[in-house]
């Protein structure tokens, strides 16, 4: 398996448009077998509603562009925090089911402090 990797950086970049993408499947098919999306670097599960609220909008826009690049894997970046609060299952569920609308698979990372 060749894979390559969308870098979060390229979701952020108001610049990146369906052209970028359009084309950054189509030359990665050319010497890949996979192409990966890995989502934004964002914290999904952050304290305050508009915060969610700007990081949704942000990860709803990201799940479309690697659909425009047709990535095979959507890796969902959950964030440096995960306590198992409410605000956390509001946030990943339906992220979770737009994730799916676009990849073959799903794939998450978090970042230390995980508690139980």
């Amino acid at each position: 398996m060749r894979l390559t990797e969308i870098p979060p950086a390229d979701f952020s970049r108001r610049s990146r448009g369906d052209e970028y993408f359009r084309s950054y499947g189509e030359f990665s098919r050319k010497a890949f077998t996979t192409v990966a999306a890995h989502g934004p670097y964002y914290n999904v599960v952050a304290a305050g509603k508009e915060v969610r609220e700007r990081i949704a909008r942000a990860f709803v826009n990201a799940v479309k562009m690697a659909k425009v690049a047709e990535a095979d894997v959507f890796n969902l970046h959950l964030g440096w925090k995960l306590y198992g609060e409410a605000r956390e299952i509001l946030f990943i569920e339906p992220t979770r089911f737009l994730v799916e609308q676009i990849s073959k698979y799903i794939s998450s990372e978090t970042i230390a402090d995980i508690r139980p």
